[in-house]
């Protein structure tokens, strides 16, 4: 029913505030959870029909394994799960090909664990990749017989998936395949047929030429930077410059393409459906629809299993005018962000999509690449203001481009717009302005919903499914959408739901091979576990009856309990003295508000919360970046996403968000970005998560690693700190006498509503009217059942004034 009456609503809106094919995802209406068109229960049935062993194991004995097994690169089982071996000579062309058919189930050193399912095979049916070629490459790769199960479910579940697309040309769209049967089965339904615009000359089809191909920013200068001979550099191990990173890991392909005659020519067909992908120039024939009907006729695709893949041809795009912008001459692109543009930009058009690469990759970088290559107007959107400021200055970092198109749209920043611009803007003051917003705030707002933007770029898109920004993608027209992320996880099972609000995943990279090849810094994660003190201890397993407070209450206090263990301060603060000897700068991170606070003026050093002002958190950045004094800051969640702190190379965690696999990744990506002076393959970034034994957080923290697992990190376990003993005896460690363990544990029980809800969201402003949540994460702690909490606002807030400015004209007059 909301489905429909936003429908009626958006009825009244112009024709070209409607314009956009990639937001109108209705077939989100009628479809379950997980329901694709066209795969019914095929899956279940080849999980009933699988042959099992005497333990009901899945019986791979019968599959025959090929003589030269030993050179192919997987084994694939009647499930679809896939194992690739990573030692192979022609892992990465296998790495490349997996990824885009298939979910990454865990990726370690040795074995990399995939699984083909239904929605992975839409997502590669919609890049191009039909069951043809994914049969194809699956039996060249495979050491044994591909199972027929596997072949069984690709053939049935993507059956007339990808051989259709809706392409917006010049602001009129046109039902497109090379295929001209299955257009003539699509114009005989009655909805397509309503919607279907003909001709003067009566004529039902268009035939058109040969696609042209795109010039993709920033290739250029990466070619000419490959043909650098950096020999020397890698074989004395020095630091080496993205351009020398760049054509050493060229070289370092090359060799193993050159193994052996066969296995090249193996990896040359693996690889051959992207290498052809510019070149490929395949005639097509099309048909348009009206822009009104657009909805109707891509829910009506999606029925029939002809999913429409929505393609941008930005070239031919004359009411949408161009940006003067481009990529710096000097600008060099790493092989997989070119990998990343390679995908969205085939065959002369422009996909939409998500792009997966770890924190310090250059998910910005290539965001900007892209904007460049499209050359048209452009909204980003960010999780905070402070993410808004990186952006519009790696803009201007990364491209030649006037820089008062550049404008930014929060709470405290809401710069003239340009009518042909880059606007850079937070989900939250898109999703939340109102009513009751400020007149600033409407007017940016019409202005934005009043333009066809050709590119939207989500930064952080693993909060896009969340209920409250979820909108904002249908509120602001736009041709081409890209979702950059580095953790696309969600705890709320959403995560499936970026396929139709986005578009499906044109590339991921493998954290552990960046690693490897110096594009980022190689960590070592360790838990420092502690014991709690015996006075925190017996008030952690009391169950205050006595205390008034409710249940959601009292498990809060014992997690400020085992998060403020006087023996976890001390295990920080020697590792801290530790690092500030050698040097490192070191971010601690807590989510408890008190705590944070408590530990950071007991250090004596600054701390960042989502309450500290732009100007006073910048400058604590700046001190953090360049003075040598300043080591050391303490940080909430708001530092988990977009906080740029290039010199940070020591994180300790003391507190976090439950169970949040995604949490624990963002904030090893504080850390990630490669430093100078480092030496290839040698460790200078540690990663401490500090753990109160005996209690929840414990468990806590097992959860919370298990997605940088699966992407191939390990964690040492170091219940004893060497030297911990000898520094505390010449230097005694705060809260280490037992007087002052007892003022602490009642402070924190005098205080043990204070922050406790632990709310500390940067928002990226609302006008400050109501702070916008999103529902990532959710469940992470199990059920807690609901209490209100208490936030400080001000009386403007509650009259709902806040936000508004009054203006005196006639002193005289009061």
């Amino acid at each position: 029913m909301r489905q429909k009456k936003r429908k009626r609503k958006n009825k009244g809106k112009s024709d070209e505030e409607g314009l956009s094919i990639t937001i109108k995802q209705s077939a989100l209406v009628d479809m379950k959870d997980g329901e694709l068109p066209g795969n019914g229960s095929i899956v279940e049935d080849i999980r009933e029909k699988m042959p099992r062993d005497e333990n009901d194991a899945i019986d791979c004995r019968e599959l025959n394994l090929k003589p030269d097994h030993a050179k192919r690169p997987i084994w694939v089982t009647h499930g679809g799960r896939i194992y690739l071996e990573t030692f192979s000579p022609i892992f990465k062309q296998a790495y490349d090909f997996l990824i885009s058919i298939a979910d990454p189930m865990n990726r370690p050193e040795r074995i990399h664990e995939y699984q083909l399912t239904p929605s992975s095979l839409y997502a590669a049916a919609l890049t191009g990749r039909t069951p043809e070629l994914m049969i194809e490459r699956l039996t060249l790769m495979c050491k044994t017989d591909l199972p027929k199960e596997v072949v069984h479910m690709i053939k049935e579940t993507t059956a007339g998936w990808g051989q259709v697309s809706i392409t917006a040309r010049k602001n009129r769209y046109f039902i497109e395949s090379s295929n001209p049967d299955v257009l003539e089965e699509l114009v005989k339904d009655e909805v397509v047929q309503e919607a279907r615009i003909t001709n003067e000359d009566g004529a039902k089809m268009n035939s058109q030429g040969p696609r042209g191909t795109v010039k993709i920013e920033g290739l250029e200068a990466t070619k000419a930077a490959r043909e650098k001979k950096v020999a020397q550099a890698v074989a004395s191990k020095r630091d080496l410059t993205d351009a020398e990173l760049v054509a050493a890991a060229n070289e370092l392909e090359e060799q193993a393409n050159q193994v052996t005659d066969d296995l090249a020519e193996m990896a040359r067909l693996i690889d051959a459906d992207d290498s052809d992908q510019e070149e490929e120039v395949s005639e097509t024939v099309d048909f348009e629809v009206s822009s009104k009907k657009l909805e109707a006729v891509q829910n009506r695709c999606f029925k029939l299993g002809y999913p429409l893949l929505a393609e941008y041809d930005f070239q031919n795009d004359t009411e949408v005018q161009d940006i003067d912008m481009a990529l710096k001459p000097t600008t060099v692109l790493r092989p997989y962000q070119e990998k990343c543009l390679r995908r969205m930009f085939s065959k002369g058009r422009a996909r939409s999509g998500l792009i997966v690469l770890p924190c310090g990759a250059g998910k910005t970088l290539t965001g900007v690449a892209a904007a460049c290559t499209i050359k048209k107007r452009v909204l980003v959107l960010c999780t905070s203001q402070l993410a808004v400021e990186q952006w519009k200055s790696e803009f201007a970092r990364w491209a030649n481009l006037d820089y008062g198109k550049i404008t930014r749209f929060t709470a405290d920043h809401k710069d003239h717009p340009s009518s042909n611009g880059i606007l850079i803007s937070t989900y939250s003051i898109l999703a939340g302005a109102g009513e009751r917003s400020a007149v600033r705030t409407k007017q940016m707002i019409n202005f934005i919903r009043s333009r066809t933007w050709g590119l939207m770029i989500l930064d952080e898109v693993q909060v896009a499914p969340a209920r409250t920004f979820r909108t904002v993608m249908s509120l602001c027209p736009c041709h081409c959408k890209i979702g950059l992320t580095a953790t696309l996880v969600r705890e709320d099972g959403k995560i499936q739901d970026l396929l139709f609000l986005i578009g499906p995943k044109l590339y991921e990279a493998n954290w552990m091979d960046l690693q490897n090849e110096g594009y980022i810094a190689k960590v070592r994660c360790s838990e420092v576990w502690v014991s709690m003190t015996p006075q925190f201890y017996k008030w952690y397993l009391s169950d205050h009856a006595d205390s008034g407070l409710s249940k959601a209450h009292v498990n809060q206090l014992r997690k400020r309990l085992y998060c403020m263990n006087p023996n976890k301060y001390m295990a920080m603060e020697y590792l801290i003295r530790k690092h500030e000897r050698l040097g490192d700068k070191i971010i601690v991170f807590s989510d408890d508000i008190f705590a944070l606070e408590t530990f950071a003026k007991k250090m004596k050093r600054y701390y960042i919360r989502g309450d500290v002002d732009a100007k006073q958190r910048q400058d604590i950045i700046q001190k953090f970046k360049f003075d040598p004094k300043v080591q050391t800051i303490f940080c909430s969640k708001i530092a988990d996403n977009s906080f740029d702190l290039p010199n940070a190379n020591v994180l300790i965690q003391i507190s976090s968000h439950g169970a949040g696999r995604r949490q624990e990744a963002q904030r090893l990506g504080r850390i990630l970005r490669r430093k100078p002076g480092s030496i290839l393959g040698e460790t200078h970034a540690y990663f401490y998560s500090i753990i109160s034994t005996d209690t929840k957080d414990l468990a806590y923290n097992k959860g919370r690693q298990r997605f940088l697992v699966d992407q191939g990190y390990s964690y040492d376990v170091i219940d004893h700190l060497p030297g911990m003993e000898e520094e505390g005896a010449v230097r005694p460690f705060g809260f280490s006498r037992p007087d002052e363990q007892e003022d602490l544990l009642t402070t924190i029980l005098h205080n043990k509503y204070k922050d406790i809800d632990m709310n500390d969201d940067d928002d990226g402003g609302v006008d400050k009217v109501k702070k916008v949540t999103n529902d990532d994460d959710l469940d992470a702690f199990g059920a807690i059942e609901e209490e209100p909490s208490r936030k400080k606002v001000s009386m403007a807030s509650l009259s709902g004034a806040d936000g508004m400015v009054y203006q005196q004209f006639n002193k005289g007059s009061f």
